[in-house]
């Protein structure tokens, strides 16, 4: 091995100390061929479990949405009833929110409570109106100008809002 001046052990110390690598038989390592397939491979696991796991996540997402949509448009709907009352009361339990108003020069009141995990509207003990479907609890709280109603939801979910009485005649604690 003249031609090129270099013996096979001079060979194998440039290989541990060089970029480049001379592989002699029997030796272990990998070419870049088997690097690239490895890599090519771990791409395909990696880019197939983003694909299965994404629904995943996006189902989440649109039910965490869909739970503050749900909460946005309960309060939308309470929100004219509260209004319009003349006054309103909170039971003992915080459960019960009872509002009293004047439609048309009869008295109505209506009492919005939890039952059987629906946050319904009764008119003078008569007939009720779904308001929110699956909420697990709600409280009514009074506050120094109006009410404070927190939802929460069988996911543990939580959405809250303030709402202010424009006549500020609010009676807390008596029925129930």
């Amino acid at each position: 091995m003249r031609g090129n001046g270099m013996s096979a052990s001079v060979g194998r110390q440039c290989a541990m100390t060089s970029a480049y690598t001379f592989r002699n038989r029997g030796e272990a390592g990998c070419t870049l061929i088997e690097v690239l397939l490895s890599f090519i491979v771990t791409m395909i696991i990696v880019s197939v479990l983003f694909t299965i796991l994404h629904p995943f996540q996006k189902t989440q997402d649109t039910k965490e949405t869909g739970r503050s949509r749900e909460a946005e448009l309960f309060f939308i709907q309470f929100t004219p009833y509260f209004r319009q009352s003349t006054e309103f009361t909170i039971s003992s339990t915080e459960k019960t929110l009872y509002l009293r108003s004047d439609r048309s020069g009869q008295e109505e009141v209506s009492s919005f409570t939890l039952h059987n995990g629906r946050i319904i509207r009764y008119v003078n003990g008569q007939g009720y109106d779904i308001f929110l479907e699956k909420a697990g609890d709600v409280r009514f709280r009074e506050e120094p100008a109006g009410i404070r109603i927190s939802l929460t939801f069988p996911d543990g979910s939580f959405s809250e809002r303030v709402f202010t009485h424009t006549a500020g005649k609010g009676q807390s604690r008596e029925h129930e």
